[in-house]
């Protein structure tokens, strides 16, 4: 059996990095000497780090930074490039958005006023503020509403496309 096979093969890496708490680190010694893919991997992970141990830095050559520095000169530079100036044009389109907004809050705070002085209606709001503000209220909170329903998509689709390790390219 192969340590890869072994649901417990945390426990080799427990015992080999002396991680977790001392009754977790005797369940995975107790483990691992039951279990012989997991002392393998232990043996073969001790094998590693002894090897990476022993390891001797190496100097880099001598004229490295001669070179590097060359090639970088060397290289042809090139100017950023300047980002263009933002289209106003979007800007433009919101103005019959604007118009048509300011259009239905006229309409519904004529339509406010005409309920508002028709008999047996007792609004405070209304007679606190007027009709065109708690009509400007109203498609305020609408428009809340319509955002947080659109959240979540919009969201979603400003994190564009997912790249995973796994994902072919």
């Amino acid at each position: 059996m192969r340590v890869n096979e072994c649901r417990h093969r945390g426990a080799a890496l427990a015992v080999h990095f002396a991680e977790g708490d001392v009754s977790t680190l005797e369940a995975a010694r107790a483990h691992v000497e039951s279990c012989a893919a997991c002392r393998e991997y232990v043996a073969d992970l001790s094998a590693l780090q002894g090897t990476l141990e022993a390891w001797a830095d190496e100097p880099p050559p001598a004229t490295l930074r001669a070179r590097v520095l060359a090639r970088a000169a060397a290289a042809p530079r090139q100017a950023p490039k300047p980002s263009p100036a933002p289209d106003a044009l979007p800007l433009f389109t919101l103005v019959p958005v604007m118009a048509a907004l300011v259009a239905a809050i006229r309409v519904l705070a004529g339509g406010l006023s005409s309920w508002a002085s028709g008999p047996g209606s007792e609004t405070l709001l209304l007679d606190l503020i007027g009709p065109t503000p708690v009509a400007a209220l109203f498609l305020l909170a609408l428009g809340g509403l319509a955002t947080l329903a659109l959240a979540p998509a919009l969201f979603l689709e400003s994190r564009g496309p997912r790249r995973t390790l796994g994902a072919q390219s």
